[in-house]
C-alpha cells in the first residue's frame, strides 16, 4: 500500500519513504510506528498499544516511544510544535491528522515470503546478476532468487549465522533409515530452539537436514558472535553427554556438524510488526551452509571474520588453507577446539567521583536505613533502575565508600548481555565469583568449592 500525505510518499511493500522526491531511510521501529499511525489515523493510539503492536514482548519506555516520534516527524518535515500531521495528545497517545491518499502499491510482490516459504537451500543476491552457487551434497536443487530495487529490506546488518546439519547415520533399509532421520531432524531443532533461546539468537529450517540459527538479526546484539559459537559449544557439549549416557551401544547417535560465519545480510520482515518471523539472506548465509559441508561429525568450523570475534570466548585451532565459494583467494578456516576457562574477576569499583556528590541524598538515605537492618540480621536484596547516565554506579560507590568503617564484605559480578533467559544470572555471577568457580567446571569440582568456601 502506499500512503501520500503532504509531500510524503510512503510505501509499505517495499519499505520506503519518499519527501520532495528524496528517498529517506528509516529504522525498522520508526517505518513501523508511522506505518501504524497511517493505518489507524482515524483514532487516538495509546503508548501502550504502540508497544504491544511494534515492540511485541518487548517493554519500551515513554523516552524510547517519544524519540521514535521525534524521528518521524523530522523525516515527514513536522515537529512538535506545529503538529501539522500527528498530534500528540497528552495522556492518550497520538493521532495521524494529515490528509492521507491511499494507492495500490505497484511492482513485484512480497519475496521474502517467497524466500521463507521455499524447502530447499537458498541463496538469494540482492542488487546484483544471478551467479550459480553449488554448495549441495545432498540431492536437492540449489535456488536463486535476483531481486531488484523492490527487494523487501529493512536493512542491511552484520550477522552470525550457526548452520547446524545432520550426519546421515549408519542404518540399514531404507523405511528404518526415514524413519531415524524424521526423529532426529525433530531432536536436532528442538535443541537448536532451546539453545537459541538462551543465547537469543533466531531458528529457521534448512532444507531436510538442518537448521539455521541467526545472531545479530533482527534486533541488533554487538556480541553476535559470542552469542553463537557459546550456543555451538552449548550444543555440542549436550551431544557429547547425550553419546555417553546411550542406553544400547545400537541406538543411533545424534551427529551434528556445525559452521560459523559472520558478514552482511539483508534482513527483511515477512510478516507484519513481528520481529520473530523476519527473514534474513544474502552471501552470509551461502557461505555459512557451504563451510558445514566441510564439517566433520561433531566439530565446529568458523571462519576467520568470526574468529576474530570469538578468539578471547573459545580456544581456536587453524585448519589448512581452502578456497572459498565465488572468490580466487584462499580463506583460513578454524576449528573451535573448547571453550576457554574464566573465572569471573574481582573487579575493582572505580566509579568517577571528580564530581560532587549531589541529588542523590534519599537513595542513599534508604540504602542506609536499609543497611541498619542488614546489620541486625534481616536480609534484604536491592534493586537500583534507572535510564542510562542517572547515576547508579555513583550511588552504589558512594554507598559503599560510606561503609568503609564498618566490616563487610564487597562481591562485583557482571551480567552478560545473553544472560537475559538465565534465572538469577547476577546471583549465579556472585557465587561463582566468591567459591572461584569457572564456567566449565563439572558438578562435583562445583560442589567441592562451594564447600570448602562455606
Amino acid at each position: 500500500m502506499r500512503y501520500l500525505f503532504a509531500d510524503c510518499v510512503l510505501e509499505t511493500q517495499h519499505y520506503l519513504l519518499r519527501r520532495a522526491g528524496q528517498s529517506i531511510r528509516l529504522r525498522p521501529k520508526v517505518f513501523r510506528v508511522l506505518t501504524y499511525l497511517l493505518m489507524n489515523r482515524d483514532r487516538v493510539v495509546p503508548k501502550q498499544e504502540l508497544c504491544e503492536q511494534v515492540w511485541s514482548a518487548q517493554t519500551a519506555s515513554d523516552a524510547t516511544i517519544e524519540n521514535c516520534l521525534k524521528a518521524i516527524r523530522r523525516a515527514i518535515g513536522d515537529n512538535g510544535q506545529a503538529q501539522r500531521l500527528i498530534e500528540t495528545r497528552y495522556g492518550q497517545g497520538y493521532r495521524f491528522i494529515a490528509a492521507v491518499t491511499l494507492s495500490p502499491d505497484s511492482g513485484a510482490h512480497g519475496a521474502s515470503e517467497a524466500v521463507a516459504s521455499l524447502p530447499a537451500r537458498v541463496a538469494v543476491a540482492c542488487h546484483a546478476p544471478p551467479v550459480v552457487l553449488d554448495t549441495l551434497s545432498s540431492p536437492q536443487s540449489t535456488v536463486l532468487l535476483s531481486m531488484d530495487d523492490a527487494c523487501p529490506v529493512d536493512e542491511w546488518k552484520v550477522v552470525t549465522i550457526l548452520c547446524c546439519a545432520l550426519v546421515a547415520p549408519a542404518i540399514q533399509g531404507e523405511r528404518r533409515c526415514l524413519e531415524t532421520w524424521q526423529r532426529q531432524l525433530q531432536a536436532l531443532h528442538e535443541l537448536a530452539r532451546q539453545a537459541a533461546q538462551e543465547y537469543g539468537g533466531m531458528v529457521r529450517a534448512l532444507g531436510g537436514d538442518g537448521v539455521l540459527l541467526v545472531f545479530g538479526a533482527p534486533v541488533a546484539q554487538e556480541d553476535h558472535a559470542q552469542r553463537a559459537v557459546l550456543t555451538a559449544v552449548s550444543m555440542q557439549r549436550y551431544l557429547a553427554r547425550e553419546q555417553g549416557a546411550r542406553a544400547s551401544p545400537d541406538a543411533a547417535a545424534l551427529e551434528v556438524r556445525m559452521s560459523l560465519h559472520t558478514g552482511r545480510a539483508a534482513v527483511g520482515a515477512s510478516g507484519a510488526y513481528h520481529e520473530t518471523d523476519a527473514v534474513v539472506v544474502g552471501d552470509t548465509v551461502t557461505r555459512a551452509v557451504a563451510l558445514q559441508e566441510r564439517a566433520g561429525s561433531g566439530t565446529i568450523l568458523c571462519s576467520e571474520a568470526t574468529a576474530r570475534l570469538v578468539q578471547r570466548v573459545v580456544r581456536l585451532k587453524a585448519m589448512p588453507l581452502v578456497p572459498v565459494d565465488g572468490q580466487a583467494t584462499s580463506g583460513r578456516i578454524y576449528k573451535v577446539v573448547r571453550q576457554r576457562r574464566r573465572r569471573t574477576p574481582a573487579v575493582p569499583h572505580t566509579a568517577r567521583t571528580g564530581t560532587p556528590f549531589v541529588g542523590r541524598a534519599q537513595e542513599l538515605a534508604t540504602l542506609h536505613a536499609i543497611w541498619t537492618h542488614v546489620t541486625k540480621g534481616q536480609g534484604h536484596v536491592v534493586g537500583v533502575v534507572g535510564e542510562s547516565g542517572m547515576g547508579k554506579s555513583r550511588l552504589v560507590a558512594e554507598f559503599r565508600r560510606s561503609l568503609r568503617s564498618e566490616p563487610h564484605t564487597y562481591v562485583q559480578g557482571h551480567c552478560m548481555s545473553y544472560g537475559q533467559a538465565v534465572a538469577y544470572q547476577p546471583v549465579l555471577t556472585l557465587l561463582r565469583h566468591a567459591c572461584g568457580i569457572t564456567e566449565v567446571d563439572r558438578p562435583a569440582v562445583m560442589a567441592a568449592r562451594v564447600h570448602r568456601r562455606l
